[in-house]
């Protein structure tokens, strides 16, 4: 799909060690494939999700595609 600017999107702040190698997977891959993990967006509150995720994805370099950290997440990102 030629996607460029892909987003890390976690509103689930957590030292689990799953938030940290998902993380880490994501920067690899983009690596792997040229490109500079540059668009990351955290809030430690989710009520405050659409407040931070709308500016973010209407922005004029937003990300063309988002790589959530979970399935909640997915869901507020599309509702967003």
């Amino acid at each position: 799909l030629g996607h460029r600017r892909i987003a890390y999107v976690n509103f689930y702040p957590t030292p689990h060690y799953s938030e940290a190698a998902r993380r880490a997977g994501y920067e690899r891959a983009l690596q792997s494939a040229g490109l500079r993990p540059q668009f990351e967006c955290e809030m430690p509150v989710i009520e405050n999700f659409a407040s931070a995720t709308v500016p973010f994805l209407q922005s004029p370099d937003r990300p063309t595609a988002l790589f959530c950290y979970t399935t909640q997440t997915t869901q507020r990102a599309l509702l967003a």
